[in-house]
């Protein structure tokens, strides 16, 4: 059966930031071109901005985008929005421009306890380990891209000196970055590398 709920309530109870309805409805902001669950906890928008839909699905059709923030498509998924917004992050993560994971946490928002939580549920691996072959995975696509020296794409990448690229890169690829430029020259396939999640 369905609920259906005056615009008057809505309001209200998206200016309550309410979770009880999450899901039940949808906030469109006509404004900025988003579509939010009740909860968001972004700025409130002017009553005239708001049009309110059943399911995600309604709003996207009007034309609006999903929120970052509050991830409504991910929260109609079953997808903890803490899971969801902590993937969105790191898909947009500068890797090279994060130093450690101090900074990693940093730049995603997050204390280190959480962090360290999520990589472990997410990825079974320490952020720190999560850096490291994410270096390694940009310096091995750059190595075969571009003409850089092995120092220049280490460097590039957020490698802080050239010895630990290249035990790290030996380490994850199975091979030298020497190697592996080798390989693709003379059109042998390089050894397989281990598929690791993003």
């Amino acid at each position: 059966m369905t609920v259906t709920f005056t615009r008057e309530f809505m309001l209200e109870r998206m200016f309550a930031g309410d979770a009880a309805f999450d899901g039940l409805f949808y906030t469109g902001v006509t404004s900025t071109g988003i579509y939010c669950l009740p909860s968001c906890r972004a700025r409130k928008p002017l009553a005239g901005n708001v049009v309110f839909h059943p399911c995600a699905a309604s709003a996207r059709a009007a034309g609006l985008r999903a929120c970052r923030r509050c991830q409504p498509d991910a929260f109609q998924a079953g997808v903890p929005v803490e899971e969801a917004t902590f993937t969105a992050a790191l898909a947009r993560l500068d890797v090279p421009g994060v130093p450690s994971v101090q900074a990693l946490a940093r730049a995603l928002n997050l204390s280190g306890s959480a962090l360290h939580r999520l990589f472990r549920e997410q990825f079974q691996c320490s952020p720190a380990d999560w850096l490291t072959r994410r270096r390694v995975e940009l310096a091995a696509a750059r190595l075969l891209i571009s003409a850089d020296t092995a120092a220049q794409v280490a460097f590039a990448v957020g490698f802080g000196s050239l010895s630990a690229f290249g035990a790290q890169f030996r380490r994850v690829m199975y091979l030298t970055p020497q190697a592996l430029r080798a390989a693709v020259r003379t059109g042998r396939s390089p050894r397989a590398t281990p598929c690791w999640p993003h």
